[in-house]
Order: C-alpha cells, then sequence, then structure tokens
C-alpha cells in the first residue's frame, strides 16, 4: 500500500541522530510522568502526534502503537474512578442504574489517562521517526546490557509471527460465532489473549534453547555514526520548546 511506504530517511526528523532523539524521548517521559497535572501531558501528546502528521507520516501507523497502550488506559482510568473514595461524589443514572463517582477519583482518572496517552505518543512518535537499527544501536550507545537487547530484537522480529497466529485464531472463533454477544465476545476475547501470551511464551523457551545449542552471544555493534544532520539542532530546540511550554501550561492552568 503507498500510505505504508517507509518514510524518506533524509527528511526532517528521519534523518536526525537516533542518540538525539533517544534522549529527548526519555525527557518528554521524564516530564509526562512527573507531571502534576493532566494539560502538560496532553500537550505533549498533542505536539508529538501533530509532527508525525505533519510530516506525512500515515495516521495508521501513528495509532497503531497507541492501540495497547489505550486499551490499558481505559482499564485503568475505570478502575481508578471505581476505587477512589471520599470528598463529593457525581451521581450518574446510566440505564436506570444509579452510579457514584467521587469528584478526586475522577480528577486522578484524568492525570493518569494524560500521562499513559503522552508516554504512549511519545514511543510512537519515537518508533515511527527512528529506524529500528538505528534505535538499537542507540540503545547499545546508554550502555544498554546486550542481553536485553537481543530480547528486544528478537522480540521486533516475531511480533508479525505472533500477529499472524492471533489473526487465524480470530477468524477462526469468527466462523464459529464466538463474537456474536457480549458474554461471548468477553469469552472469546480472553482465550485469544491467553492463547496468544502462551504462544509468544512458547517461542521464547524454543528461540533460547537455539541459540544456547549455538553458542550464541550477543554483542553490540561497534560501526561508526554517520555524520551530524543539519536537523539535530532543530529537533533540540524544538523539543526544549515543546517541553519548556508545557511546564508553563502545566502550571497556568487550575487542572
Amino acid at each position: 500500500m503507498p500510505s505504508l511506504a517507509p518514510p524518506d530517511p533524509r527528511r526532517f526528523p528521519f534523518g536526525c541522530d537516533a542518540r538525539l532523539k533517544l534522549c529527548a524521548a526519555l525527557l518528554g517521559w521524564v516530564c509526562v510522568l512527573s507531571a502534576s497535572r493532566a494539560a502538560a501531558p496532553l500537550w505533549i501528546a498533542g505536539c508529538v502526534i501533530s509532527s508525525l502528521l505533519a510530516v506525512r507520516v500515515p495516521l495508521r501507523r501513528v495509532l497503531q502503537p497507541l492501540g495497547a497502550g489505550l486499551f490499558s488506559a481505559c482499564v485503568a482510568l475505570v478502575l481508578r474512578v471505581a476505587l477512589t473514595r471520599g470528598g463529593p461524589e457525581i451521581i450518574l443514572l446510566p440505564f436506570g442504574l444509579r452510579v457514584a463517582l467521587s469528584e478526586p477519583g475522577l480528577q486522578a482518572a484524568a492525570l493518569l489517562g494524560a500521562r499513559i496517552l503522552g508516554a504512549v505518543a511519545v514511543a510512537a512518535w519515537l518508533t515511527a521517526s527512528t529506524p529500528w537499527l538505528e534505535l538499537e544501536r542507540a540503545l547499545a550507545w546508554l550502555r544498554m546490557p546486550p542481553a536485553l537487547l537481543e530480547i528486544l530484537s528478537l522480540s521486533r522480529r516475531y511480533v508479525s509471527v505472533l500477529r499472524e497466529s492471533m489473526t487465524s485464531a480470530r477468524s477462526a472463533q469468527t466462523l464459529r460465532l464466538g463474537y456474536r454477544g457480549w458474554r461471548r465476545s468477553l469469552s472469546s476475547s480472553g482465550v485469544l489473549a491467553g492463547l496468544t501470551l502462551a504462544r509468544a511464551l512458547d517461542q521464547a523457551v524454543v528461540t533460547g534453547q537455539a541459540m544456547q545449542l549455538r553458542g550464541y552471544r550477543a554483542e553490540p555493534e561497534r560501526a561508526p555514526w554517520a555524520e551530524a544532520s543539519r536537523g539535530n539542532r532543530r529537533l533540540a530546540a524544538l523539543f526544549c520548546a515543546m517541553l519548556g511550554s508545557s511546564l508553563l501550561l502545566s502550571r497556568g492552568l487550575p487542572w
């Protein structure tokens, strides 16, 4: 499909140094997770997603890494609202049921959801703007253990295999009317998640045993880095402006 073609590595910010982008993402995660108000994470998420769309990255490529994070965020928000008590309560009557939600719980859920959205958006920006090989070299530059790097590399290689396995299992469930009704849909989703996790663990065990039998040892790549790109200073200035404005925005708004 033309929309999923890889971007031109010479364009900004794809041609910038992977080490700079990794450090910028780390600073973004620190600002998102340490924010005391929801304004800063939402601002960062909006900036990084808008920057990808501005350089014509397909929307599907931007939203695909956000799917699992947003689902986890929804579950965390529901639990946060339901388990936080105290303070003024807001009464809702959905479908004739009386539901009492505390105002502190809603505020805590809003902050948690904004943090998750901001962190996942920064991760999506990093993976969409940086080839995996360059990102792996940048992680090695940060002195990440080679064994962990090898695990990440193998996990990325087997993502497509697990995705195909999950797709075939879901198709079989659909043909058997496994998603007809809420109860059957939830049951089928649980079975699908367990099947995917079990196959991932089995594949990890088989891969680890094969590597041990072959005497494999992970060694970091020592190839020289490319020359500095002209967009490095531009990227650093934009990220500093975004993070600085997010701090000012967070302090200036009451929520």
